[in-house]
């Protein structure tokens, strides 16, 4: 979405909000023009990557504008605590055991695929190479792994 800053009123908009602001103004159809945003006090808000949280129990928020050394305005981020009050440590905690949860199952689900692919070596009238014995075994250890589930070290299936 493009947002609009009006440097005197500290107000973020849209191009939408701005013609609501100004209903006895008649303005052209389409995008909105340089010269009236500039007599209306806007300026376009470049629009900049969202940044990643550096922990599960952290989120991004946005922070207003701020001007760069080119003097464009830009969006501005914040990184904050995704939980506060008295429950916080609780909460954290929760969520953390949640996003685990959530990982294992799709770590499992993948694992479970994998061997899948390979069961029908396991069948009584095939002989299962070594090799294949302990692709599928390290197979089922992906859960024993110091990383598990968020770091996975995927073992490579013989051909």
């Amino acid at each position: 979405m493009i947002e609009y800053y009006n440097e005197t009123t500290k107000a973020i908009k849209t191009w939408d909000e701005i013609k609501l602001d100004n209903r006895n103004t008649s303005f052209p159809e389409g995008p909105p023009l340089s010269h009236i945003l500039t007599e209306l006090g806007y300026a376009g808000v470049a629009e900049i990557a969202r940044p990643t949280a550096s922990a599960s129990t952290k989120e991004i928020v946005r922070d207003g504008v701020e001007k760069n050394s080119n003097g464009t305005w830009m969006q501005k981020w914040k990184e904050q605590d995704r939980f506060s009050g008295d429950n916080k440590s609780a909460n954290d905690t929760a969520y953390q055991k949640d996003l685990d949860d959530k990982a294992a199952l799709s770590v499992r689900g993948t694992r479970n695929e994998l061997l899948e692919e390979t069961d029908f070596y396991a069948l009584s009238d095939v002989t299962m190479s070594d090799l294949m014995k302990t692709y599928r075994q390290n197979l089922r250890d992906v859960t024993k792994q110091a990383g598990f589930p968020h770091t996975i070290s995927w073992p490579t299936k013989p051909s």
